[in-house]
């Protein structure tokens, strides 16, 4: 009986293990991409542009969507302008 209560317990520890740590871990991944999307908006336009280019050839459609989305309206035409000039049409 007791075995069966100590392995209860065991999972029940391991279960609230198991959450702290993703709660740390997200944690930790939200303020690095807070300090990513700070350090995007200080950029100059062509460096967000080539930024966003490259963002798209690699696939990385969330990341983009996520710099493009705390940039203000001005900002994100101008860069759909930049594109559109060259032909490029942004996913985002």
């Amino acid at each position: 009986m007791w075995f069966y209560i100590s392995v209860i317990v065991a999972a029940i520890i391991a279960t609230i293990y198991m959450y702290v740590r993703m709660f740390m871990e997200s944690r930790e991944v939200i303020g690095v991409m807070a300090d990513n999307q700070a350090e995007f908006n200080q950029m100059e336009i062509n460096d967000m542009y080539n930024t966003i280019l490259n963002l798209q050839r690699t696939g990385q459609y969330h990341i983009g969507q996520q710099y493009l989305g705390g940039l203000s309206d001005p900002v994100t035409d101008d860069l759909r302008d930049m594109a559109a000039s060259e032909g490029v049409e942004l996913d985002f």
